[in-house]
């Protein structure tokens, strides 16, 4: 951890308006990819982000300088808004695809454009989404995936493996 990073996460401990905002302003891209996987639009994820800062902020002082800063606000996002799918089943997963690890996609897979790839996530039902993402964009394990959503690992499994299996039908239907 850099010696910045720990001035910023002292700061923000203190309560240090600045610190705070230059948190906000060096971890809002990075986090705001996050919410957008999980929400409908923009606007929405501007929501759900503002809600996110307010949760870092509170929760600083909890941050021991264990492992990676940036992986712990990456942590909070991810739970925030998986709380939220709990509560509102309205609530959409947008993947970004060009993160997705090529090794789960078959090569053919991979000639299909970013909207294309899109679309057929998008036509995933919900519960296949939310582990898709989990496993693929943040690398989550099935056990881990398995806690966090209250769910048998078996059914993360299952629930990725059917994923793949339509997102592969759902490509063949859009080409």
């Amino acid at each position: 951890m850099s010696k910045e990073e720990l001035l910023l996460i002292e700061g923000c401990k203190k309560d240090v308006r600045l610190a705070q905002q230059s948190l906000y302003l060096n971890y809002k891209p990075v986090l705001e990819r996050i919410c957008l996987r999980y929400v409908r639009d923009r606007d929405e994820a501007h929501d759900v982000l503002h809600d996110v800062f307010i949760k870092i902020f509170q929760c600083v002082r909890q941050y021991k300088g264990e492992g990676s800063f940036e992986g712990w606000l990456k942590r909070i996002t991810i739970n925030h808004c998986l709380a939220l799918l709990k509560k509102n089943k309205n609530i959409y997963i947008i993947s970004d695809i060009e993160e997705v690890d090529v090794a789960v996609l078959d090569e053919e897979e991979l000639l299909y454009s970013e909207k294309t790839l899109n679309a057929a996530l998008m036509k995933l039902p919900i519960d296949f989404r939310v582990v898709f993402s989990l496993f693929v964009i943040e690398e989550m394990t099935h056990k881990e995936i398995a806690k966090q959503l209250d769910i048998p690992e078996k059914t993360s499994r299952t629930r990725f493996f059917r994923a793949k299996t339509l997102i592969r039908k759902n490509l063949k239907e859009l080409s």
